[in-house]
């Protein structure tokens, strides 16, 4: 592999992390949703961010690179620490969802701060590009009533 390409991938790689992180804080928010209406839009959101990670493990292929299969220690480790903090601070589903809604405010935010922060090629950019206004339209699906929403 090209020394170009191995840098994009490293930058992939990293993206795919952030996905990766995505998709089990929203499976761990399902498991505390309580009525239908916020366990489907939590699932359709978990589900984005699986088909997100599979377009990026797809590209990160096309350069004829290794894709990283999990979220990483501190990954892990935010992952636990979140997990049982959630236990004890999220009550209800206006709650959950608000924390759902800011979760992905913040994934819009750090995606953004990647793409500053790394040179892609145009194919890659633009993947990352399509996926942060996907992001962005996912905050739509939220339903009104949470606080916080714009």
């Amino acid at each position: 592999m090209a020394e170009k390409n191995k840098n994009i991938v490293d930058a992939l790689n990293k993206y795919l992390q952030g996905v990766y992180m995505a998709i089990d804080t929203f499976n761990h928010y399902l498991s505390l949703a309580e009525e239908d209406e916020t366990k489907k839009i939590l699932m359709n959101i978990y589900m984005y961010y699986k088909e997100s990670a599979i377009l990026v493990i797809d590209r990160i292929t096309d350069l004829n690179g290794e894709n990283k299969d999990d979220t990483g220690f501190i990954g892990k480790a935010t992952e636990v620490f979140t997990n049982i903090k959630d236990s004890f601070t999220i009550k209800g589903d206006d709650n959950l969802m608000t924390n759902a809604y800011n979760s992905v405010q913040t994934g819009i935010q750090m995606g953004n701060k990647f793409l500053d922060e790394n040179t892609l090629d145009p194919i890659s950019k633009r993947l990352i590009l399509t996926d942060l206004k996907n992001q962005d339209e996912l905050l739509n699906t939220f339903p009104t009533r949470i606080p916080y929403k714009k």
